[in-house]
């Protein structure tokens, strides 16, 4: 798959502020299912300062929903910066864990998969 020609297929999008996820920030169970090594997520947050670069981190999780039985490497997904995510070790289904940052107020979560 060359990804130059991939059409993208929106999975999850939410909006989350403090008021609706609470102190402390706890991590998000995305309630997908993936089958592909390769997602993209764009966290944007309007509220942002210029200095604020990182929005959390995300986790690749296999097993029960909110309680996986395995939980892979934290990677850093940047602010206002769409990533492109490469899943090395993929099984056949997979869900995603984001944490975060404890500073930003308000933010938008977009994850989206190959659609074909």
């Amino acid at each position: 798959m060359k990804l130059g020609e991939v059409n993208w297929r929106l999975d999850y999008l939410q909006f989350l502020s403090r008021d609706s996820v609470g102190w402390p920030v706890e991590p998000i169970y995305i309630p997908v299912t993936f089958n592909t090594p390769i997602v993209r997520v764009y966290c944007f947050s309007a509220t942002a300062r210029n200095s604020w670069k990182a929005a959390g981190e995300i986790v690749q999780t296999i097993g029960d929903y909110g309680n996986p039985d395995f939980e892979g490497q934290s990677i850093p997904v940047p602010l206002n910066v769409m990533k492109l995510l490469e899943f090395s070790e993929t099984v056949s289904d997979y869900s995603l864990k984001f944490s975060p940052k404890s500073w930003i107020e308000s933010f938008e979560l977009k994850i989206e998969s190959p659609a074909n």
